[in-house]
């Protein structure tokens, strides 16, 4: 659902894309958990690590509850295995 690639192919997809970004929203906000990891699908999980990320900042405040860790996973890429001879 969030893998498209070209320009062509995501304008038609962004809709359902921003959708999907409030969704993860708001089910982060409910479950309340410790630490977020984000893996894979970099920039829709950069969006919404930058959005707990606002919300990390106001924690403690105004009765907003803490928030949680926020961690970006990257995994390695084909140089990490490429041959040492």
């Amino acid at each position: 659902e969030l893998s498209v690639a070209g320009f062509a192919e995501v304008l038609p997809s962004l809709p359902r894309i921003a959708a999907r970004l409030v969704q993860t929203q708001r089910a982060v906000r409910r479950a309340q958990p410790h630490v977020v990891v984000g893996i894979d699908s970099k920039g829709f999980n950069l969006r919404l690590l930058r959005s707990l990320a606002h919300r990390r900042a106001a924690a403690g405040r105004n009765g907003i509850p803490a928030a949680p860790v926020l961690v970006q996973y990257v995994g390695p890429s084909a140089w990490a295995f490429r041959d040492a001879d």
